[in-house]
């Protein structure tokens, strides 16, 4: 007979990956707008309720430009935790040209870390789906001479992949 139990372990006895313990609800909360539900129960569709992708889709000018402003001053540490990483996916999507320069340029030094994340590498794949191949030449430079081990991982094939689909050869 065995003595393993039927029962599932707790959530809070197990952890999937490391970006799960960041996204813990004891983290200080960097906008008063950014709780959402908690991450034990946080699901593609809670995401439509954070106050922080509701500015961002605001018909509100002003209320959209604020938050894209907190996402350019927070992009690292959002990028790498689960909600995160959808604000900073969508403020992508809902910037101006301009803006979404200065969010990609906040990358700047992160991109390896980030395409070995779990949530980071989806922000990385928004920056090249949606910026032009030129803008991206500061990602591609801090990947020189990685291109084998980065095509290993995980992630960093997705990087790799994205990259092919929107750069054209040098």
């Amino acid at each position: 007979a065995s003595t393993r139990s039927s029962t599932p372990p707790s959530v809070e006895s197990r952890t999937t990956c490391w970006a799960d313990m960041v996204d813990d609800d004891d983290e200080p909360i960097l906008h008063e707008s950014a709780l959402v539900a908690s991450a034990d129960t946080a699901s593609p569709s809670d995401a439509e309720v954070d106050p922080m992708l509701v500015d961002l889709e605001s018909g509100d000018d002003s209320k959209k430009q604020e938050a894209i402003e907190w996402v350019v001053g927070s992009v690292y540490p959002l990028a790498v935790t689960r909600r995160g990483c959808r604000i900073v996916q969508r403020a992508l999507e809902v910037a101006t040209s301009a803006d979404q320069l200065r969010i990609v340029e906040k990358l700047h030094g992160h991109v390896e870390d980030m395409l070995k994340s779990p949530n980071a590498n989806h922000v990385l794949q928004k920056c090249i789906e949606i910026m032009p191949p030129e803008k991206m030449q500061i990602m591609i430079d801090e990947l020189i001479g990685q291109g084998a081990s980065v095509a290993r991982h995980r992630f960093g094939c997705r990087i790799l992949q994205r990259l092919i689909e929107h750069c054209l050869p040098a």
